[in-house]
């Protein structure tokens, strides 16, 4: 954070430096005495965020977009967010030590960018992690493993 603020031209900071630096400044406004600069460079530095953001789907690309993986045990899916934004989810259940990823759902403004296989590679490292075998029912899954044989050792069989 202190590199941002300290340096003026805020594209040689990391993107998620500015994230960082953006909630903390942002928590420094709403005290009851920000510093009179707090505002102008937290405008400046949600600026270059947008900014990366829209050069990024300008260019048809996810590179600088923030991906978070979610476990949504409530709905038996794994989720896949960009930006905020729900992407993609596998629908999944547990049964007997055996992980069935059942159907992938991807929102149509995120097709083709290739995110679904981020979330199949996902969920497959965490049913390693939980000690489960995969059993791939979806075709995405299916298609993911033909690609990708050296998560073949996590599942039971290829249907």
């Amino acid at each position: 954070m202190q590199a941002a603020l300290e340096v003026l031209d805020l594209t040689s900071v990391p993107m998620a430096e500015l994230r960082v630096t953006a909630n903390r400044m942002y928590l420094l406004m709403d005290t009851d005495r920000p510093p009179q600069w707090a505002a102008e460079r937290y405008e400046a530095v949600v600026d270059e965020i947008e900014e990366r953001s829209a050069q990024a789907k300008r260019a048809g690309t996810t590179r600088g977009a923030r991906e978070v993986f979610k476990d949504s045990a409530y709905g038996s899916r794994f989720e896949l967010y960009c930006d905020g934004a729900l992407a993609a989810y596998i629908r999944y259940s547990i049964r007997d030590g055996e992980l069935v990823l059942r159907a992938l759902v991807e929102k149509p403004e995120f097709e083709g960018r290739g995110l679904w296989q981020g979330l199949v590679r996902e969920a497959m490292l965490n049913a390693h992690k939980r000690r489960l075998r995969v059993s791939p029912r979806c075709p995405a899954a299916q298609a993911f493993l033909r690609r990708h044989p050296q998560y073949l050792a996590l599942t039971r069989s290829v249907r």
